[in-house]
């Protein structure tokens, strides 16, 4: 299967979609990743999928099968038909041909749950019976993972511009499971092919919003995880490390098995590395430039031999699996436990930690990340609504407008939004939100490193090229003598530029000019573009903390897009008060990946 001509979009993670797993030191990869299908793709999911009855039984593959509750109405049922799939995602009744709703660009799309490498080896290393627990485990994560999509995803727009929201009955999907990565490891993985229709509330059939698949798909793939470790941990008494990122590997498996495992990973991996490349784009080119034709698979007797004198070439001898099971019986979280986990996510360190708020998925997400033997969706949700009924939890959809979930491309560039959704914050927050602004207010008209109106005007002539709007913002910053300044601008309007003649009209009124921002590579860029020595605003509160480094006169606070970062990590630098006798100092915070949120002590004057 092509996929060069689809869409990946940046909630994905091209590691895991390569091939690899997670590994706790070894690395994290994304659960669940979402492809826009090309029209004809779907005939790689029906070549040779199903090997016989036999394979089925002994954990091999098996015929595509319907999911899903909106193709019962369609008489979708049990195994796929090669004719019925090409008709649906035709936007075609597969019965009587006939068209249903109007002709869509986009046949579907590719929705692939992968289970963490661990649970691949037990899949490929374990006898019959363990392959068996295993695959159905998968197969019953899955169903539920799709039951809880089919919840929050299926929705069609309709009216002038699509600005109407009509919900759909359900998904019509196609399962189909693989057991191998295109290198021949194990890799258990399903693809569910979903058509790019819905059956609205009023029986009309019209185009799914993929916006809000998009938007769902990493809690999706958190859903499964969470429920397969259930599944597993129910079934085979398994343990389980750390979760991360939403995935665990079942403890007492060798970290090396599961490198050796993971060629497909390790191509990636040395592509970037010779590329000096580690962002997520750079993962999909490398993904891409080393993908190879997937080849027909030996008989499964075949893989299985081959699979066990791979382990034993490794130093490991599958029989050892059998110390991985019956580790530990499945037990509900007693409410003291719940409780403390509650404290934590919202507490400083949870939900509000790198945000300002957040909203149902985040929560859920916590929840899955904070139960390493998992749980069933339905107590997920339960939780999840108990932690939103806290004292400690403020709801901000009920007293402001909320920005609602951004679709982002692998760039971060914005394509389109949902509608306003529920966004919560902690009063604690809210607290600190309001000794931040206190703060900023007592820093007002407080005579922090004003320059001289030589100085700003010799900056403003070594800076011809800057625009009014430009120049009236240096003026603010080196004239207004506020503690604390905000300068909002679209990326690429040259707030970089500005700073940098802002910059040379403090040195030259003897001020000593310090760079903050919200990552370090934001901070390399102001040094790079704007000639300011600039760290991270983390490193920055350390050093002051530590007495490394003493701020005082002014700071100034910087967004490029978006509202500021944690307002934590502003206000205990902006409240920080340095003796008298260390020499006037400026500084100023640029944050390039802020919360999405009403709260802001930076965002106001």
């Amino acid at each position: 299967m092509s996929h060069e001509r689809s869409t990946q979009f940046s909630f994905t993670n091209l590691h895991h979609g390569a091939g690899g797993g997670a590994f706790g030191a070894f690395g994290v990869a994304g659960v669940l990743s979402v492809w826009k299908l090309g029209h004809g793709q779907e005939a790689y999911y029906l070549e040779a999928v199903a090997r016989g009855v036999e394979d089925y039984y002994v954990g091999g593959e098996a015929p595509g099968r319907w999911i899903g509750s909106g193709g019962t109405a369609l008489g979708l049922v049990g195994e796929v038909d090669a004719t019925d799939l090409h008709a649906v995602l035709s936007g075609r009744d597969p019965s009587s041909g006939a068209r249903l709703g109007q002709t869509h660009r986009v046949p579907g799309f590719d929705l692939t749950f992968r289970a963490p490498k661990s649970v691949s080896v037990l899949f490929g290393l374990g006898d019959p019976g363990v392959s068996r627990q295993v695959r159905d485990a998968h197969d019953e994560a899955l169903e539920v993972a799709l039951d809880f999509a089919e919840r929050h995803v299926v929705w069609s727009r309709r009216g002038h511009g699509g600005t109407e929201l009509v919900r759909g009955e359900g998904l019509i999907a196609a399962a189909f499971r693989h057991r191998t990565s295109r290198n021949g490891d194990p890799h258990l993985h399903t693809h569910v092919l979903v058509a790019n229709m819905v059956r609205g509330d009023d029986g009309r059939w019209a185009t799914l919003d993929g916006r809000w698949l998009y938007t769902w798909a990493k809690t999706i793939g958190y859903v499964y995880e969470a429920q397969l470790r259930h599944n597993l941990t129910v079934a085979m008494g398994v343990e389980w490390g750390q979760v991360s990122e939403g995935i665990a590997d079942i403890a007492h498996i060798p970290i090396e098995v599961l490198k050796g495992f993971s060629s497909r990973r390790a191509e990636i991996d040395e592509r970037m590395a010779i590329r000096n490349q580690h962002s997520a784009r750079a993962a999909m080119y490398a993904a891409l430039d080393t993908r190879q034709t997937k080849q027909p698979e030996p008989d499964v007797v075949e893989l299985r031999t081959r699979w066990a004198r791979q382990a034993r070439g490794m130093g490991y001898d599958p029989a050892r699996l059998r110390d991985a099971l019956g580790r530990s019986e499945p037990a509900d979280l007693t409410d003291s436990a719940r409780l403390v986990v509650e404290d934590r996510l919202l507490g400083p360190d949870g939900l509000t930690r790198n945000e300002s708020s957040f909203d149902r998925r985040d929560i859920i997400q916590a929840w899955c990340n904070s139960l390493p033997a998992g749980a069933p969706v339905a107590r997920i949700e339960e939780l999840t609504e108990r932690l939103i009924d806290r004292h400690q939890t403020a709801p901000l959809h009920n007293v402001a407008t909320v920005a609602g979930p951004a679709i982002r491309d692998v760039a971060g560039r914005p394509i389109s939004a949902l509608p306003p959704q529920e966004r919560w914050t902690t009063f604690e927050l809210l607290e600190t939100e309001r000794r931040a602004l206190a703060t900023a207010r007592s820093l007002l008209a407080s005579e922090r490193a004003v320059c001289s109106e030589d100085d700003v005007l010799a900056a403003l002539r070594d800076a011809p090229r800057l625009s009014d709007e430009q120049v009236r913002a240096v003026v603010q910053m080196t004239r207004s003598g506020n503690g604390l300044d905000v300068l909002t601008a679209p990326a690429g309007a040259g707030k970089t530029y500005a700073f940098a003649a802002a910059r040379e009209a403090w040195q030259s009124a003897g001020y000593r000019v310090i760079g903050a921002a919200h990552t370090a590579i934001a901070a390399d860029e102001l040094w790079r573009a704007g000639g300011i020595a600039s760290t991270t605003i983390a490193r920055l509160r350390i050093g002051i903390d530590r007495g490394e480094l003493e701020v005082s006169m002014t700071a100034r606070c910087w967004s490029s897009t978006r509202p500021a970062p944690p307002v934590l990590a502003i206000w205990r630098v902006c409240s920080t008060r340095s003796p008298p006798r260390v020499p006037r100092s400026c500084w100023w915070a640029i944050p390039s990946s802020c919360p999405r949120s009403p709260p802001g002590a930076c965002s106001r004057r």
